[in-house]
């Protein structure tokens, strides 16, 4: 019976190494793709031009609420008492407006820089699977890795096909 179970297992331990060699494994660099992709640079020149107006906006709304704020403060002891509160109170309200229009702004370039890169992953996605069934894979891996070996780094390969599919 002994001999019978360590049969049995060498047997087994054979197939699978055997089929484990088998095996074709790639992996691809996302970080490295995501930096040279012309779509990436292309959606970065995109949004730039679309929230730069915005942004040009608050800064100068930011100046001019600096200069009101120093106008004030240098003022402030001339003033009466009542002018005074009525001035900290819009300057508050500014402020206020100012904080929310920058929180707004940064929501909505981090929406739209998610909408964008969930886009070019699944452009990856494809192009990976594309990729891995022509070239008969078994397994693609893309999140962090401690080493790969050169032989198995297909980051090109997959840049090239993001390319191709491109035109």
């Amino acid at each position: 019976m002994k001999k019978i179970l360590t049969t049995l297992a060498l047997s087994s331990s054979i197939f699978l190494g055997s089929y484990a060699n088998a095996t074709k494994i790639g992996y691809v660099n996302v970080d490295a793709l995501l930096s040279t992709l012309p779509q990436i640079q292309q959606a970065s020149i995109d949004i730039k031009a679309q929230f730069e107006p915005r942004e040009l906006a608050l800064i100068e709304s930011s100046k001019s609420f600096q200069k009101r704020v120093e106008k004030f403060k240098k003022n402030k002891d001339t003033m009466l008492e009542s002018k005074a509160k009525k001035e900290i109170e819009i300057l508050v309200n500014l402020e206020q407006e100012l904080q929310s229009k920058s929180t707004q702004l940064k929501k909505d370039i981090r929406s739209k820089n998610e909408s964008v890169l969930k886009a070019v992953q699944i452009q990856i996605n494809e192009a990976i699977n594309l990729f891995a069934k022509k070239e008969k894979y078994d397994i693609i891996l893309y999140q962090k890795i401690a080493y790969v070996s050169d032989d198995i780094d297909i980051t090109k390969a997959i840049s090239i096909q993001l390319k191709l599919s491109e035109k």
